[in-house]
């Protein structure tokens, strides 16, 4: 009938994984996450319901790891994909619409980083997560900034309260809004086009 099925897509890929440096970084990451899965918490049993620690040496420490993920929602978020008519392009609407930023830790241990009911202090907040709404006239935009405060202010300190004596491993992905350089650091996107100005 002349339609196709494919996947709604703008842009290109490129695949940097086989680069030597990211080579060599993966090998690095590869024989610390080795060290530190050692004094890891294992779970087992049909649903991983049972944890099994390991045995310790008097100087070590549990270590739990606690992974880091953010994502954008749009009022505009449809299927990536669907039947068109051949060489032809959806018709969509032009932008994305308001936006709900969501940045969250995670654990095997107690699943997503907060206090329970038995936990409740009123000195910290509840729970790890921060949820904003990004935009120019909105709560700004998610950055490097808010994502130190949110670890220093709510991450950690959920974290001592919920695991006492424990060590915890931060992951996170290595995204572009993640990088952080110094405040007085010359940046080439700070620099006007023209002279005069700023």
């Amino acid at each position: 009938m002349g339609f196709t099925f494919s996947r709604y897509a703008k842009g290109m890929y490129v695949d940097g994984h086989k680069r030597d440096d990211v080579i060599a970084y993966q090998k690095e990451f590869l024989e610390n996450m080795e060290r530190y899965q050692s004094l890891m918490p294992k779970f087992i049993g049909e649903e991983c319901e049972t944890q099994v620690n390991p045995e310790l040496e008097g100087d070590e420490y549990l270590h739990i790891f606690v992974t880091h993920d953010e994502t954008t929602f749009q009022s505009n978020d449809g299927q990536k994909s669907g039947w068109r008519p051949k060489n032809e392009q959806p018709l969509r609407k032009k932008g994305q619409g308001r936006s709900i930023h969501v940045s969250d830790f995670l654990t095997e241990t107690i699943g997503r980083l907060k206090l329970s009911d038995d936990d409740m202090d009123d000195s910290i907040p509840h729970e790890a997560r921060v949820i904003i709404n990004p935009g120019k006239n909105f709560d700004g935009w998610w950055n490097i900034d808010q994502l130190i405060e949110q670890i220093k202010t709510r991450a950690i300190p959920i974290f001592e309260k919920t695991h006492p004596g424990m060590v915890a491993v931060f992951a996170f992905d290595n995204l572009f809004s993640h990088a952080k350089l110094a405040d007085d650091t010359l940046n080439a996107a700070n620099m006007n086009l023209n002279s005069g100005g700023k």
